[in-house]
């Protein structure tokens, strides 16, 4: 029975939108990164004054647009202007800077992020940790920050824990910049396990939502897979 289905899928399957491009591997992996939809009106802003580095933030985000890492004092100096940092709230970082870092042009503006974030401000209660503000006014500084924020060295794995929801914040997400939805709840579960295992992941799936997988997974994260393609479904990570 389960053959005649399979063989029946196979015989009656349809192509998709960019279903000849695929095939022909014109699509790389990772391209989400620089295709920059510049989609949200708002975007979150870090109040480093008020947030208490607790890393929901940035568990949350279904795209990875919010990221943190704890950097030199040194690398510091370097960084734009309009860079906002924080003392770290680890122990043996007290001597470094933290970062909670937006991607202007990456971001959807779903607001789950300030949804989650448990600080509000005493003096008003309207106020948290990450607010949204106007996009347009911020893009471009915000931009540059993103920018030098990437070429921050990550965090040593071995250092912080991947059992806490802090200390996950550090981790290098390998997903990231999908096409889902804004406010997407599954992407950020996928998120979530390429942060805890890196390269070692292996997702599998048997969907057209493939490719978008694929595309928003980075390079060096897919460059083991040099599987076949088949009719009905393709290991992509």
């Amino acid at each position: 029975m389960c053959a005649t289905f399979w063989g029946r899928l196979r015989r009656t399957r349809r192509p998709v939108a960019g279903e000849r491009v695929a095939r022909g591997r014109s699509v790389s992996n990772g391209h989400g990164a620089v295709e920059k939809r510049n989609i949200a009106q708002y975007i979150p802003v870090w109040d480093k004054d008020l947030c208490i580095q607790c890393g929901k933030c940035v568990m949350v985000c279904p795209h990875a647009v919010i990221r943190s890492k704890v950097y030199s004092s040194e690398l510091a100096d370097k960084a734009p202007a309009t860079m906002q940092w924080a003392k770290p709230k680890w122990k043996g970082m007290e001597q470094d800077h933290y970062t909670l870092q937006v991607a202007p042009e990456d971001c959807t503006g779903c607001a789950v992020c300030v949804e989650v974030c448990p600080v509000k401000s005493k003096s008003d209660a309207s106020k948290k940790a990450i607010n949204m503000a106007p996009q347009a006014a911020l893009r471009e500084g915000e931009r540059e920050n993103w920018d030098y924020f990437l070429g921050l060295p990550e965090v040593d794995r071995t250092k912080v824990s991947h059992g806490q929801v802090k200390d996950i914040q550090l981790l290098q997400p390998l997903f990231e910049f999908s096409g889902a939805c804004a406010g997407c709840g599954e992407t950020a579960y996928i998120k979530l396990l390429t942060q805890l295992f890196g390269d070692r992941l292996y997702i599998a799936n048997a969907t057209a939502a493939r490719r978008s997988t694929a595309a928003t997974c980075r390079r060096r994260l897919t460059a083991r897979m040099r599987r076949a393609w088949t009719d009905v479904g393709e290991l992509v990570v």
